[in-house]
């Protein structure tokens, strides 16, 4: 079964809420994870919500329905950011 991938946009006191900027399947997918990492961009891996978002247009907000398993994505990449500045 070939990878699928959605990219998510989020800016803290810009956003209102989060984005769907991206997404695709096997090679696009690759290429979507290739670009995240070059870029330091943490990739994370939640089927179930990448099949729910994938239905989605780009660019689009977050449905209301997936607020609070986004939120929590969002939590946990804002940690790991957190965590990369205190190691420097």
């Amino acid at each position: 079964m070939d990878k699928k991938v959605v990219a998510i946009k989020y800016e803290e006191f810009k956003d209102e809420v989060p984005t769907i900027i991206a997404k695709g399947v096997g090679a696009i997918a690759e290429k979507i994870i290739e670009i995240a990492k070059e870029n330091n961009i943490p990739v994370l891996k939640n089927t179930k919500t990448v099949n729910e978002l994938y239905s989605l247009d780009i660019p689009s907000e977050i449905p209301e329905d997936m607020y609070f398993i986004v939120a929590k994505i969002i939590a946990y990449v804002m940690q790991l950011n957190e965590k990369k500045e205190e190691e420097k």
